[in-house]
């Protein structure tokens, strides 16, 4: 499983810009890392799409 993150390096990395997020590979691991992100995103007040 690999999880990727882009983002602009136009700002600052806690601007208001969306990440993207790749998460590559399935199952229990990919579920596991996407919920994860989503989690420390949400903490951290950063927006991400998947």
């Amino acid at each position: 499983m690999t999880a990727v993150v882009l983002e602009s390096n136009k700002a600052d990395s806690r601007s208001t810009l969306r990440r993207h997020v790749f998460i590559i590979g399935g199952g229990i691991s990919g579920l596991s890392a996407a919920w994860y992100l989503q989690q420390q995103s949400e903490n951290q007040g950063l927006d991400i799409g998947y």
